[in-house]
C-alpha cells in the first residue's frame, strides 16, 4: 500500500498519511472484509490506496491555487475544482471504453482474466504471479503475453 501511493503522491509522509487512513477505513468497515477472499481484499485495498492518494493531489492542488489567488489577490480568478485535460465528451468516451474493455475481459477464461488482473491491476511482477499460482515466472510471462492478445482481438474494431 505504502509503495502504491509513493508511486502516486513521491511524498514519504503523504505515503504514511494514506496508508494510515486506508486501514482507518478498513478498521471502521471490518465486517464487510470478513466476507471478502485474500483476493478480493488486496485489491480493494489496491483500489482505496490509489483514491485516497489522488484525493490527496486534487486536494492539494485546490490548496494551491486558492494560496496562489491570496498571493496574487485577484478576487476574479476561478477557483472552481476542475481537471483541465478532461471534458464531458472525454469523460462519456472513457466510461464507454472502459465498458466495452470490461465486457471483453469476460469474454476470455478465468485463466486469462486472472493474469490479466494480477500484472494490470494489482501489479504484482511476474516472479509473484508465479509463486501465487504455482508456475515458472517465464510462463506467467506467456500466459500474461497470450492473454493480452486474445484480449486485443476481442477489443479489435470495437474501440
Amino acid at each position: 500500500m505504502y509503495n502504491i501511493a509513493f508511486d502516486i503522491t513521491g511524498n514519504h509522509e503523504d505515503s504514511e498519511e494514506i496508508v494510515n487512513t486506508v486501514m482507518i477505513k478498513v478498521i471502521e468497515d471490518i465486517e464487510y472484509f470478513e466476507e471478502k477472499s485474500e483476493r478480493e481484499i488486496i485489491s480493494l485495498l489496491v483500489v482505496y490506496t490509489k483514491n485516497r492518494a489522488i484525493d490527496l493531489l486534487r486536494k492539494r492542488q485546490v490548496q494551491l491555487k486558492h494560496l496562489k489567488k491570496d498571493e496574487s489577490g485577484d478576487e476574479e480568478q476561478n477557483t472552481d475544482i476542475q481537471d483541465c485535460d478532461y471534458n464531458l465528451e472525454d469523460i462519456v468516451i472513457t466510461n464507454e471504453t472502459v465498458e466495452i474493455v470490461r465486457k471483453c475481459l469476460r469474454m476470455l477464461s478465468e485463466k486469462d482474466r486472472e493474469i490479466i488482473k494480477m500484472r494490470l491491476i494489482l501489479g504484482y511482477p511476474s516472479k509473484r504471479i508465479a509463486t501465487i499460482l504455482n508456475i515458472t515466472p517465464n510462463a506467467v510471462d506467456l500466459r500474461y503475453r497470450d492473454a493480452k492478445a486474445r484480449l486485443k482481438k476481442l477489443l479489435k474494431g470495437k474501440i
